[in-house]
């Protein structure tokens, strides 16, 4: 009963970023259609804050959330990547980034929102890191920190993808998906488990969060 949003079709031992910084390849132009049709999914437009989550590791989540905030910020629009990933993050080694600042500093007030926001090679696109990694990530995402974060987030910019853990096991991916306008569910078409997809799905549901579709990834014809 969930949207099929797009489906991005399996590489074979080719690399995964040269497809993607290549224009013209299948999954460059697959993840562009996703963010056409993410523009149709609400009566609004893109959803203003977009959490990307699967219901394990390693279905692609953060791909989509680097790819899905490079391509919206490349249409002009002032685009916010958070890698919210407090226990296993990545994203700050993605973007070839080895700071130690990053969103637990803000949450807890060691830091300022100014102090952990880096400048990609995009000029329109940011990101935070999911740095340092906390004892109990879960009691940080569900403090007010979160919300104030959110906040001067929205206010500064107009699309920010949460790049969320995997819903299943852990209490973070709900937390943050009820704070989100719009959920993206990435699911490894390759290997996933039907039961797991719909635990998930129950769990998104149980806190009202908005399914925007799914993202049906690594897809063989």
């Amino acid at each position: 009963g969930i949207r099929l949003l797009e489906l991005i079709p399996m590489l074979k031992d080719e690399d995964i970023d040269e497809k993607i910084a290549d224009r013209r390849s299948g999954v460059s132009e697959a993840y562009r259609s996703l963010v056409t049709n993410l523009q149709y999914s609400t009566a609004t437009g893109l959803p203003q804050v977009l959490t990307i989550t699967s219901s394990k590791e390693g279905e692609g989540k953060s791909t989509t959330a680097r790819t899905v905030a490079r391509d919206v910020a490349t249409l002009g629009k002032k685009v916010l990547l958070v890698d919210t990933d407090l226990r296993r993050p990545t994203l700050h080694r993605s973007m070839g980034d080895e700071g130690k600042s990053g969103l637990t500093d803000v949450l807890t007030g060691n830091k300022t929102f100014d102090q952990v926001v880096v400048h990609s090679d995009i000029g329109t696109l940011d990101y935070v890191s999911g740095l340092p990694t906390p004892p109990d990530p879960a009691l940080i995402l569900s403090g007010d920190g979160l919300n104030a974060f959110l906040l001067e987030a929205r206010e500064r910019y107009e699309f920010i993808v949460i790049d969320s853990p995997p819903l299943l096991g852990l209490s973070d991916a709900v937390i943050l998906a009820s704070h989100a306008d719009g959920v993206l569910f990435v699911i490894d078409g390759a290997g996933f488990h039907r039961g797991a997809v719909k635990s998930s799905l129950r769990r998104l549901a149980l806190v009202g969060a908005n399914v925007l579709g799914v993202a049906l990834n690594r897809f063989s014809p």
